[in-house]
């Protein structure tokens, strides 16, 4: 993806905007998409929706959902972010 359709991909979030897939979330988290498959696995990332029927449908996470799970977590030092950390377990 090239540094113009990021800013666009950012600009999108701050807006109304279309459910993201999962290779939109790793990138404005700068992870990988097998983490962001991980979190959806085991639990602690966006919620998120499945598209279509059974284990074939394409997963989608939507927008306003995404920007809920960003700003909760914020934390104000490390102590904070362990309790995050152990809260999804």
């Amino acid at each position: 993806m090239e540094p113009r359709d990021l800013a666009l991909l950012l600009s999108q979030v701050g807006l109304e905007a279309p459910d993201l897939t999962e290779q939109e979330i790793a990138l404005l988290e700068r992870v990988s998409v097998r983490t962001v498959q991980g979190w959806r696995r085991k639990g602690g990332g966006p919620p998120f929706r499945k598209a279509g029927l059974g284990l074939t449908g394409a997963v989608r996470y939507p927008v306003a959902e995404y920007r809920k799970w960003r700003d909760s977590r914020v934390v104000a030092n490390t102590a904070q972010s362990v309790r995050l950390d152990t809260a999804k377990k």
